[in-house]
């Protein structure tokens, strides 16, 4: 059921309740004037109670039946009929149907109101002419009736047109105060979570800055150990450097070394050649001595001298061939020595070479490296200016947080004002405008999307003036 709607029925069950109340209370006055005008007590009694009873039967059954204020119109002029009659055709109690006209404007329904207005004429029709001392209280001829028929249709014309813009304006009254009630709340609740949405942003914000505050730091730790690693990488670099540049030169010198083992190699074995020769000769000499001792003895006393000599020249020969004989196996040795010395230089040359190309290849990943390390601390630098950059906004959003918060309490303070006002509406109207089961305004808080209000805002917002222009139609 729509607010606006159900504060009409709200409205109609109050008025219904007051009208029949006022009904209920014509009771005595008919009473007293069936005693003072001798009239009929008991008359009046069941009349009124037959009456009223229509009515009160059709509210109990059905508060917010079109029937009621229907009955309510048609027992008004009802009881307007049996006062005259009671009164004995009194034409001051015709003053009752005019009273009661207006009276039925405070229902709000053009029907009442018509509805009253036929049964008047209606009664006055029929009793002209089956009673007329009830009507009237002198000899009033037709004419009369229609006159009273004339004022009935003056009045009744004009309230109800009354009749429907005042229910025009209880409707719009209930469109107000509805759609006011659920602003009030809609206001309080949206207070309430954007309250809320600041408070936690203001913490977000502050612990965010916190950690942007320690990863700063931790970025400028980062920074000045990536500057030392890049410093003590390009440090790196020039020891390889230097490295590679001595392996390099290594590499030379026992290249050199290596020719010039070869040539040791080269010269032992001309050496031994040379001893080879000497130990020839020397082998020779002394078969030319033995010979020369031989031919020495053959001569006798004449060859002594000279058999001497050839022995002198026979051990001679002999200790050269000794002595080439211990010098060509120490130059044996020599080459041999020599030959392993080449062997070992070549491996070495190529372990060096080996270095060489190794050391160039670390002094190649060293440079590298130092180039990334410099990247990185480039990079950090840029991180770490950047980390700056968002501290400043966290910053800026914790400030925009704990005004949105100061805002926040403020349009809550408004909100509060606006429920306070609703409350003394209600309070000036009698009546609630909330649903039987939802908890009055600023009571209870109801839970509810915050986006799913502003989604549905504009929406309702143009729905309300639509029933306002509907229900409060130009006075033309």
């Amino acid at each position: 059921m729509n607010r606006d709607t159900q504060f009409e029925n709200q409205f109609d069950e109050r008025v219904h309740k007051l009208a029949l109340w006022a009904l209920a209370g014509h009771l005595p006055v008919m009473l007293g004037m069936a005693w003072h005008f001798e009239t009929g007590m008991v008359l009046a009694l069941f009349l009124t109670l037959a009456i009223c009873a229509g009515p009160i039967l059709l509210f109990k059954a059905s508060p917010r039946s079109m029937l009621v204020p229907l009955s309510i119109g048609i027992a008004a002029t009802s009881l307007s009929a049996l006062l005259i009659h009671l009164s004995r055709g009194m034409i001051e109690m015709h003053f009752h149907i005019f009273v009661a006209l207006a009276a039925l404007i405070g229902l709000g329904s053009r029907a009442s109101i018509l509805a009253a207005s036929v049964t008047t004429a209606l009664h006055h029709i029929a009793f002209f002419f089956v009673l007329p001392s009830s009507i009237f209280n002198y000899d009033a001829g037709f004419g009369i009736v229609v006159v009273h028929a004339v004022f009935v249709v003056v009045i009744g014309l004009p309230a109800t047109f009354v009749a429907g813009r005042y229910r025009a304006f209880v409707g719009a009254q209930g469109i107000i105060a509805g759609h006011l009630s659920e602003i009030a709340g809609s206001v309080g609740r949206q207070t309430s979570e954007l309250s809320i949405s600041a408070r936690e942003l203001a913490q977000g914000a502050s612990r965010q800055a916190a950690s942007i505050e320690e990863t700063s730091a931790s970025l400028e730790e980062l920074s000045a150990a990536t500057k030392g690693n890049a410093a003590h990488a390009q440090e790196a670099n020039e020891h390889a450097s230097r490295a590679r540049q001595i392996s390099e030169q290594g590499a030379a010198e026992v290249k050199t070394l290596t020719r010039a083992m070869d040539d040791i190699r080269k010269s032992s074995d001309s050496i031994a050649t040379i001893l080879k020769t000497i130990d020839e000769i020397a082998f020779q000499t002394n078969i030319l001595a033995l010979n020369a001792a031989v031919e020495a003895a053959r001569a006798g006393e004449a060859g002594s001298g000279f058999a001497v000599v050839a022995d002198e020249v026979r051990n001679l020969a002999q200790r050269s061939a000794k002595a080439a004989q211990e010098t060509a196996k120490q130059v044996q040795d020599a080459v041999a020595s020599s030959h392993r010395g080449g062997e070992i230089s070549q491996s070495v040359a190529e372990r060096l070479n080996d270095i060489y190309q190794r050391t160039c290849e670390v002094d190649r990943l060293v440079g590298e490296i130092a180039t990334s390390s410099l990247q990185q601390s480039s990079g950090i630098q840029q991180i770490s200016q950047a980390v700056g950059e968002i501290d400043k906004v966290t910053q800026l959003a914790a400030s925009n947080a704990e005004r949105t918060e100061s805002d926040s309490g403020e349009l809550n303070q408004l909100s509060s004002s606006l429920m306070n006002t609703l409350e003394m509406i209600e309070d000036r109207l009698g009546q609630k405008f909330s649903s039987p089961g939802e908890p009055s305004v600023g009571k209870t808080r109801i839970r509810s999307e915050f986006v799913d209000q502003l989604d549905i805002r504009p929406a309702r917002e143009t729905s309300n003036a639509k029933a306002l222009e509907e229900r409060l139609p130009l006075w033309n």
